[in-house]
């Protein structure tokens, strides 16, 4: 996936909220950090969740 998170058009990306998502992509896990268009407050990047 090219992009986890498709801001549109239209969209004011400053009054999204990410908080305690767990990202983790399985065929590389140390490129499970996405690129958000906000900082994301307690997030858990590249752990299993299993």
């Amino acid at each position: 996936m090219r992009e986890m998170v498709n801001v549109g058009g239209g969209t004011a990306p400053e009054t999204f909220r990410f908080e305690s998502n767990q990202w983790f992509a399985e065929d590389r896990p140390t490129a499970s950090k996405p690129r958000l268009p906000v900082a994301e407050k307690d997030g858990i990047y590249g752990r299993d969740p299993r």
